[in-house]
């Protein structure tokens, strides 16, 4: 009986026949598979670039965090200056100028004139401690609290205009 079916295949050509369906279906699949791959590599790289904008955007909101911790710092050493707790400053000087050099060095999108912003005031606050070593290691614990606490909401109000234009950068 197969070797009646077999003959009858071999006489009708079926043998060729289904040579060729199958290499046809085999093409098929193979085609099938590349486009499959070929859609994965897409989706792989669109899930890429979707968190790398995920990290940057967790980036910004940290800075937006420490921006904000320095300001509350520096509103504390305004009223540190006002109540003349002249020997906790220098510590509090030194913790924002250590807040600001982080924030200036760790925000890559940060414009030049931001960093410069912080920059100065990076330098203020070195002054600051400077002065205020000097005067608690001379006995002159007086200071004018008007003009330095000037001097701090100046920076403080700077910190805020950088905090505002990157908190207005995440949503643009």
């Amino acid at each position: 009986m197969l070797e009646l079916l077999g003959k009858y295949l071999a006489e009708h050509y079926w043998g060729d026949l289904a040579s060729v369906a199958g290499i046809l279906i085999v093409l098929l699949g193979f085609l099938i598979t590349i486009w499959n791959v070929v859609r994965t590599k897409r989706a792989v790289e669109a899930a890429n670039k979707a968190v790398a904008m995920i990290k940057d955007q967790l980036s910004t909101i940290d800075t937006l965090k420490e921006l904000t911790d320095v300001i509350g710092a520096m509103d504390e050493i305004q009223r540190l200056h006002r109540e003349k707790v002249w020997r906790i400053l220098p510590d509090r000087y030194l913790s924002v100028t250590r807040s600001l050099i982080d924030i200036k060095t760790s925000h890559s999108s940060m414009t030049l004139d931001q960093q410069r912003t912080l920059q100065g005031a990076i330098q203020e606050f070195v002054t600051l401690k400077g002065s205020m070593e000097s005067a608690i290691a001379d006995g002159e614990e007086n200071l004018d609290v008007p003009r330095v606490n000037a001097v701090v909401t100046r920076r403080a109000n700077d910190v805020t205009k950088i905090l505002v234009q990157i908190r207005d950068s995440l949503t643009e």
